[in-house]
């Protein structure tokens, strides 16, 4: 996992354990960013 995140030069920042009070945000954070992309590609055709 290291050698991935230095490959993309991010960071691997564990998620806390009990509390999961960003869960909600990023799940709504996904959700907006994958119906973008959708609606980006809703009428092309890939061959």
């Amino acid at each position: 996992m290291i050698e991935l995140a230095e490959h993309y030069r991010t960071a691997v920042i564990p998620a806390r354990v009990r509390s999961p009070r960003d869960k909600n945000v990023v799940e709504g954070s996904v959700g907006y960013a994958s119906r973008q992309v959708i609606a980006a590609l809703r009428n092309q055709k890939f061959f």
